[in-house]
């Protein structure tokens, strides 16, 4: 079960580095108190020529995965189609989750492979939950409809299962968002509480200390989306809690694409992205930030790569 989850991260991760249509049947089985989530046309993403890249790169003579794949029949480079994330609650209360995956999994072979392992299972609705007993957070997958896998803690599997019968209904606001961020994107995310998971992220990217704190601090709400062609167009939104507020948040981020340009003779990663950031548009409107740029396909290829930033001693 592990493997199957960590297969399915490893696509959004890579396709991403990372986020136009949204699957709405996956969003009506999402938990209604999600207020962190992503979403990613994985056939489109795969289609991009980044897209043909990280599937290339996906490695079929990779022991793990070739078992995994041998033992459920369950290729992601080829059956998975469309992917849905979701987080409830803010902050470090971020404990709840389901990443909802839509493809063609043979169910029969994957259950019978997950029942060889260390797994106990229980019925909710007539669904079989699968749950890891070395796992000691209570997480767990199950198949909640035909071509629809789930994985998450079990207060949200519950919830996934309950909502096959009553559809998910989400915050107003928080539909408002995808709704706007979802038009023109293949993949997106939103996030209805300050961002401290993305400022967390950022304790391992090439900014200044003090910038890494002041980045994110005035934001109450914010979007971004990938558009994948043959290059990859990346936007974000920001909404903070004054124009002042907006306006500083926009030269905080100018401050960090220059700091990035300016570690381009000693960091590879800050090379590729420096013409990307040259070219970023920045523009505010009263409390809000937007932002976009351009990466191209052979930027994109560079970092992966590069492969993953390790996490430097503080």
């Amino acid at each position: 079960m592990n493997v199957f989850a960590n297969t399915c991260f490893l696509l959004v991760l890579s396709a991403i580095g990372a986020f136009g249509a949204t699957d709405n049947g996956l969003m009506a089985l999402l938990p209604s108190a999600s207020n962190v989530i992503s979403s990613i046309d994985v056939e489109r993403a795969r289609s991009s020529p980044f897209g043909r890249f990280v599937m290339a790169r996906m490695n079929s003579e990779d022991l793990n995965f070739r078992a995994f794949v041998d033992a459920t029949g369950f290729d992601p480079r080829r059956d998975l189609q469309y992917m849905v994330f979701g987080i409830s609650g803010s902050g470090d209360e971020h404990k709840r989750f389901a990443l909802l995956l839509r493809g063609n999994f043979d169910q029969d072979r994957i259950q019978a492979a997950v029942q060889s392992r260390s797994t106990r299972a229980m019925s909710v609705d007539g669904i079989e939950i699968y749950l890891d007993n070395k796992n000691p957070n209570e997480t767990g997958f199950a198949f909640p409809e035909l071509g629809v896998a789930a994985i998450g803690d079990i207060a949200s599997l519950r919830e996934v299962i309950s909502n096959r019968a009553n559809p998910s209904t989400l915050a107003a606001r928080t539909q408002e968002f995808i709704t706007l961020v979802s038009r023109e994107n293949d993949a997106w995310f939103v996030s209805m509480s300050p961002p401290r998971f993305v400022a967390h992220e950022l304790q391992q990217d090439l900014t200044p200390s003090p910038i890494k704190t002041q980045m994110f601090q005035s934001v109450r709400e914010c979007s971004g989306g990938v558009q994948f062609g043959d290059n990859l167009r990346l936007s974000f939104d920001a909404v903070t809690r004054s124009e002042k507020d907006a306006a500083s948040l926009a030269d905080v981020l100018r401050f960090f694409a220059s700091s990035i340009e300016m570690q381009q003779s000693k960091d590879a990663r800050a090379r590729i992205l420096a013409p990307a950031l040259s070219g970023m548009s920045l523009s505010t409107h009263g409390d809000t930030v937007h932002a976009s740029l351009e990466l191209t396909e052979q930027n994109l290829e560079q970092l992966a790569q590069l492969g993953p930033r390790t996490q430097r001693a503080r």
